[in-house]
């Protein structure tokens, strides 16, 4: 992932699109990683810690990912930000202003950046829409929504136009880039997300958006989210700002290309199984989990040496030469 993020332009948009899921799986396992090892020394000397990380890729919505994700942070935030600030206590605007104020901080916590300000700030909105959605029925009933409905409305269908007229020839005529393209693509999406989940809170009381939908737009929202902290990160070669425009532009243009998917597993072929093993074993049913580890917790010693020795045996097949630090050692 670091060789695609240090030159975007180099990879093809499949490439990048690679790079983001297993940089969405890194950063997971990296932070849930050692926090695991923190509970379990802190086991062994008779102190128990809360639970940091719960599965957070299965939610299926922003508010659920942040009870799952870094639990401890999200507490904290929640318990002296946006309590501080007003909570829910309040009308609905000031209760969306008070969760995109506290994400924005929890952005700013990461680190002194716009990139990490821009994180927040799409999680506090996504979090201020989530909750909007939630009480749309009510948002309906009041006549100045309904005109901001058909604003958006409007603005859905300028944008639609635009995405199936415009050529190659009129974006080098008009001198629009593949990122502003892009970004006007997620702007649409954004709009018809918005007024769908309006029609299903108002019309569809009986109808639930099924949670596979909802989990998978949760997932890949989360992820095109981290593209914007990975580029604020410390250790990014190019600036963040190009980093960034980069990744967008290559992913405008992504189409699958089953020759990239050879070349892959030609130069690096433990990426792709490792990327496919641990998003299976991260969203594996957690019955399945209990039964290893009760099956494991009643072998004999001697198995469980020889199968803890296969582990690290295959640890440090999979190890590189070149050290990454845990991602969270930057904040």
């Amino acid at each position: 992932m670091d060789r695609v993020f240090e030159n975007p332009s180099l990879y093809s948009g499949m490439g990048n699109l690679l790079a983001v899921y297993g940089y969405t799986l890194q950063i997971y396992l990296d932070f849930s990683g050692y926090s695991d090892m923190a509970i379990g020394l802190a086991l062994l000397m008779g102190f128990t810690l809360t639970e940091n990380f719960n599965r957070p890729y299965l939610s299926t919505s922003l508010q659920e990912f942040w009870r799952r994700w870094h639990i401890s942070l999200s507490t904290w935030l929640r318990d002296y930000l946006y309590i501080s600030l007003g909570g829910n206590r309040g009308s609905k605007l000031k209760t969306y202003i008070n969760l995109f104020l506290t994400m924005l901080l929890g952005g700013l916590w990461h680190g002194a950046g716009w990139m990490f300000i821009i994180w927040g700030g799409l999680h506090g909105a996504g979090l201020a829409l989530d909750r909007l959605l939630s009480s749309a029925g009510q948002f309906l009933s009041k006549p100045l929504s309904k005109s901001f409905i058909l604003i958006l409305s409007l603005l859905g269908g300028i944008s639609a136009y635009l995405f199936f007229k415009m050529s190659g020839e009129t974006m080098e005529k008009w001198q629009v880039m593949e990122w502003q393209l892009f970004v006007l693509h997620l702007a649409l999406g954004a709009i018809l997300l918005f007024l769908f989940g309006v029609l299903i809170e108002k019309w569809g009381k009986s109808v639930k958006i099924p949670l596979l939908i909802s989990g998978i737009f949760t997932f890949h929202f989360v992820s095109f989210c981290w593209i914007f902290f990975r580029a604020g990160a410390i250790g990014s070669i190019l600036p963040s700002g190009e980093l960034l425009g980069k990744v967008l532009s290559k992913l405008a243009s992504t189409t699958f290309d089953s020759s990239f998917i050879m070349e892959v597993q030609e130069k690096t072929p433990f990426v792709l199984p490792a990327i496919l093993f641990g998003f299976v074993l991260h969203f594996s049913p957690i019955v399945l989990k209990e039964k290893i580890t009760q099956w494991f917790s009643r072998q004999s010693f001697v198995l469980q040496a020889i199968l803890v020795s296969l582990v690290i045996t295959c640890v440090l097949i999979l190890n590189t030469q070149r050290t990454v630090p845990f991602i969270y050692f930057q904040f």
